[in-house]
């Protein structure tokens, strides 16, 4: 982690009384849901819809409106920053946008960074200062995405030190205000573990993260579910139920959209 602040005090440990300082409630971007200033997951096996319920959530985010349990966006409309190692911005992730109505002059793509007088590619493993730099310049964001977050782990992603090391800048990231929500996959073989357990690479992905988000598809049918596995800050269990539906935008690009169904209470064995 790297040494964000300068100062001309003299080294040492600081320590801060709390007497000093005044309790104030957790901050929520979706209540209950995904907590600002902090860490979430998103996670879920394959062919689940994980990207394209991240989009249809920057959307939300953009356009300040309605989360599916018709909670408002806390703080109206906002700006969206999305890093994605995986999918094409032009042909996947922007047609997702469309087909969810997101703003787009609100949602920002991260697709490079200039260095020494050169442009490469951005990496979330050694970038992330840079970016909450970028983000402050923009005026900040309510929703920072990162797709995969196994890719912002530069050592072992096997390994917790490691994980909890190389993330912590991302962690610093979210306390200067944002949501930060990282994509991951479940582990494969993992089936009928509990879905902390599942996450891909170490346990300390899950222990790290405020909440955890999963997704599952039910064997028997085309819908899906989105349940809340973990959450250190509210509630947990519930979810909602979902399809992936097909939609075509721009005139002829095919692509897909969230069309959320009924509420589940309780928890869930996925």
């Amino acid at each position: 982690m790297r040494n964000w602040v300068v100062s001309d005090t003299p080294d040492g440990v600081y320590l801060t009384r709390a007497a000093d300082e005044k309790p104030r409630p957790v901050q929520w971007l979706w209540h209950n849901w995904i907590p600002r200033e902090d860490l979430s997951l998103l996670a879920g096996p394959p062919a689940t819809g994980k990207t394209t319920i991240a989009m249809t959530l920057a959307s939300i985010v953009s356009r300040g409106e309605q989360w599916p349990d018709d909670l408002c966006v806390n703080g109206g409309e906002q700006n969206v920053v999305i890093w994605s190692g995986e999918d094409s911005i032009h042909s996947t992730l922007i047609p997702r946008l469309i087909a969810a109505d997101a703003k787009l002059s609100r949602v920002h793509f991260v697709t490079g960074i200039q260095e020494g007088g050169k442009r490469r590619e951005f990496d979330p493993a050694t970038d992330i200062f840079q970016l909450t730099m970028k983000i402050s310049e923009i005026g900040g964001a309510g929703l920072v995405i990162i797709d995969p977050l196994i890719s912002a782990v530069a050592g072992d992603a096997h390994k917790a030190n490691d994980v909890r090391r190389d993330l912590a800048d991302l962690c610093v990231l979210g306390r200067t205000g944002p949501a930060v929500l990282g994509i991951t996959h479940f582990s494969k073989r993992s089936q009928g573990a509990h879905p902390l357990e599942r996450v891909l690479g170490s346990q300390a992905f899950g222990a790290l993260a405020r909440a955890v988000l999963v997704t599952a598809k039910r064997a028997d049918s085309d819908e899906r579910v989105l349940l809340r596995a973990k959450n250190n800050l509210g509630p947990d269990g519930g979810g909602f139920t979902y399809q992936v539906r097909p939609a075509v935008v721009a005139g002829d690009i095919e692509t897909s959209f969230i069309e959320w169904g009924l509420p589940l209470r309780g928890m869930w064995r996925i």
